[in-house]
């Protein structure tokens, strides 16, 4: 995932527009698994980053990369979703703590 994850420019202008519903994705994964991190890059500052320069005037925001887009409506949430990083799954997130790999070979 690191990847398809940039890092934060500081910038708020002439950023391009970040995939709404990709965006939306990576915010379910790293909340889900508590990360602050996805490799060395802060997923959160740098898809805030492309939210903020993506913003239209109005309020709303529009993304056209995914099938389906181009509903201001759909894409707001998405995107209001990403910012919000709530924890909808706290108990399936507790659960998934079992899945961490002990370093140490098991006998």
């Amino acid at each position: 995932m690191s990847r398809h994850v940039g890092k934060p420019t500081g910038r708020a202008k002439n950023l391009p527009k970040g995939n709404l519903y990709y965006l939306w994705s990576l915010e379910r994964v790293a909340v889900l698994y508590s990360l602050k991190k996805i490799g060395d890059k802060d997923w959160y500052a740098w898809g805030a980053a492309l939210l903020v320069a993506s913003q239209q005037p109005d309020g709303h925001w529009l993304g056209i990369q995914y099938p389906g887009g181009n509903f201001p409506l759909i894409d707001t949430c998405f995107a209001l979703l990403f910012l919000k990083r709530a924890n909808f799954v706290k108990d399936l997130t507790q659960k998934i703590e079992f899945l961490k790999i002990d370093a140490a070979p098991q006998k």
